[in-house]
Formats: C-alpha cells, sequence, structure tokens
C-alpha cells in the first residue's frame, strides 16, 4: 500500500506542476495581448506552485487511505470531490493577495481534468495495443511487458517531441510573421550573421555603416608605422547611436589625443553594433578586432551586456527577428534548464 501511495502521490504532483504550467501559461498568452504581466506577479504566481501541489497531495493522500481497493488512480467521481475542495482552498487561501493569481490556478484545474482522460485514454490504448501485439508477434511480446513499454515509451516520446517542435516553429513563425509585417515599409540595415553565435549583423555600405557593417569610418587591417591604434567594442553605447559620428565617444576621444599628444596619429576604430550583448562583442573580439593590429583595446560595458542573446531577449526585435534555432524543441529545453540555473543563482 505505502508503494502505491508513494507512487500516486508522485504521479499526482507532476500532473498538478503540468497543469499549473499550462495555466500560468495560457494567462501570460492571454494577458501579452491585452497588459503585459509584471515580474513580481509573475513571481507571485510562481509562488503559489508549491502550495497548490502540496494542497493536492494532501487531499489525494487522505482520499487514498479512505478507498477499499489499491489503486494510483481514482474513479472520476472521486477526483470531483477532490478538485472541488481544492478549488475552494486554492480560492481562499490566494483570494487576498490578489485575484489576479486565482485566473491561472483555476486554469489549471481544466488542464488537471484534460491530462487525467488523456492518461486514462492513453492507458486503455496501451492495454489493447499490448493484447495486439502479444498476439500478432508472440515470439516477442509474450510476457514480455518490459519491452513492450520500452517500445512504446520510446515511440511516445518521440512523437510528443515532434509535436513540440511543430507547435514551437508555428508560435516562432507568427511572432515573426508580426515582426515582419511591422518593418515591411522600413529600409533594413541589418541581415542574417552567417556566425549563428552573432544571429544577425549589419549590412555594408548601409544607413552609415563602412563596408565592413560598422557605423565608422574605413579602416585598413594593417596599421601604419608609427600609428597608434585603439579598438572601441561595444553596443548602442559604443556605436554612438542617436548621435553623429563625431559625437560618439570613439571619435571625441580620438579627437582629443591627437590634439593632446604631437608627433603621433592616433586612431580610434569602433567595432559596436546596437543590441550586441557580451557574447556576441566576444566575437567581434576574436574574430575582427584583432586584425587590426591594435594597441589598446576599450570594451564599453553596460548592465545589460551579460544578457543571453536568446534566453534574456537581450536582442531584442532584431534577435526575435533574425534567430532561426535549427531544432526549437532543444531550445526550449535548453532555456528552460538555463532558467532554473539563473533562478538558483539568483537564491544563493
Amino acid at each position: 500500500m505505502k508503494k502505491y501511495l508513494l507512487q500516486g502521490s508522485i504521479i499526482h504532483a507532476l500532473l498538478v506542476w503540468t497543469s499549473l504550467v499550462f495555466g500560468y501559461n495560457s494567462f501570460k498568452e492571454y494577458m501579452r495581448h491585452v497588459a503585459p504581466l509584471t515580474r513580481i506577479l509573475r513571481d507571485a504566481i510562481q509562488s503559489t506552485f508549491p502550495w497548490a501541489i502540496l494542497i493536492f497531495v494532501a487531499l489525494y493522500i487522505v482520499f487514498f487511505i479512505k478507498q477499499k481497493t489499491v489503486k494510483i488512480f481514482f474513479p472520476m467521481r472521486q477526483y470531483i470531490y477532490i478538485l472541488s475542495i481544492y478549488s475552494g482552498l486554492l480560492n481562499l487561501i490566494f483570494f487576498i493577495k490578489g485575484k489576479d493569481l486565482l485566473i491561472p490556478l483555476n486554469l489549471s484545474i481544466l488542464y488537471f481534468i484534460a491530462l487525467f482522460y488523456m492518461l486514462q485514454g492513453l492507458k486503455k490504448a496501451w492495454q489493447i495495443s499490448y493484447t495486439k501485439a502479444q498476439k500478432s508477434f508472440p515470439t516477442i511480446f509474450h510476457g514480455n511487458a518490459m519491452l513492450f513499454n520500452f517500445i512504446t515509451l520510446s515511440l511516445t516520446l518521440l512523437v510528443s517531441l515532434s509535436i513540440g517542435e511543430a507547435y514551437l516553429r508555428y508560435e516562432h513563425k507568427k511572432e515573426h510573421d508580426i515582426l515582419v509585417s511591422k518593418y515591411k515599409d522600413r529600409e533594413l540595415c541589418t541581415a542574417y550573421s552567417a556566425d549563428p553565435g552573432l544571429i544577425y549583423t549589419f549590412i555594408p555600405n548601409k544607413c552609415g555603416n563602412n563596408s565592413h557593417g560598422y557605423r565608422d569610418y574605413k579602416y585598413s587591417y594593417k596599421k601604419e608605422t608609427g600609428s597608434f591604434r585603439i579598438i572601441v567594442i561595444g553596443d548602442s553605447v559604443a556605436q554612438g547611436q542617436g548621435v553623429d559620428l563625431q559625437e560618439s565617444f570613439g571619435k571625441v576621444l580620438e579627437t582629443k589625443l591627437n590634439q593632446s599628444v604631437k608627433n603621433r596619429q592616433f586612431e580610434v576604430i569602433v567595432l559596436a553594433r546596437s543590441g550586441y550583448s557580451t557574447s556576441q562583442e566576444l566575437i567581434l573580439l576574436e574574430n575582427e578586432a584583432l586584425t587590426y593590429q591594435p594597441d589598446l583595446i576599450i570594451w564599453s560595458y553596460m548592465l545589460n551586456d551579460p544578457a543571453h542573446p536568446v534566453y534574456h531577449d537581450a536582442n531584442g526585435e532584431l534577435g526575435r527577428y533574425y534567430f532561426k534555432p535549427k531544432l526549437h524543441i532543444i531550445i526550449f529545453f535548453s532555456k528552460k534548464i538555463f532558467q532554473i540555473k539563473e533562478s538558483i543563482k539568483g537564491k544563493n
């Protein structure tokens, strides 16, 4: 009995957690078109998850102990009782903290019911499939449920990942089409980058960019004898976005150095691109900056520079417009793992 109680508690905790995530994401998607969720509200909603799971598992244990037969899943009638008490407790506890918390919590109950019926359907389908497999391939599957379970699990996982990939591709295309429509009448100064780490680059000889795609004068890679060459790496601040080229701090530095120091020529070359984060700027350093034979490198650092270009959305609309993952499902799980690690680091 204890074994089934433990298994049932874990399975139901996972079901509740999954339904809570679905409820939260549905609410977030809806609010994105109305008024995007604030970070405080997002954190408040997610803080209710452990309590909701604890309440449901406690109710499950109470009903499990009362039932006569040992089964992990109850008849739907008992789940109605559990969900009614569960919903009442959630609404009572979290109503004081704000009604916005109740919407995703109540949505999660609908998702739980859907997940429950889906699992019941899968269970029946498995029983039918296993019976047919035993009849069709008696030498392979007769009395060998473990092999059948492995094959079924592998196929289920493959189908699930394929469906997830299709859905994520659809969502990515939908958002990309919105951005294409938004910028269709504007002159684009950017393009896809051949280096996947950069995501996007600036088009040479367009929108004030030089032949290398930077907002600066054209410089040869070979440094002139006696010249002191400085490279400035950074984002829109170093690029001088919003001011004339001569007013960018790199050009101001170049002018002041040449006025102050006699008998020496100073060159300040700006290799900066709007929206780039530190990881992208590092690629510029390794692949381009050193080819200019610099005597000094100045790295323009802003507080948001360490942000991840994709996972933190550091590149903004430019990143979302040009980012093209080969497999969206891998990016999805990588982002979730990244966010969990960031959350743990933040707590520590």
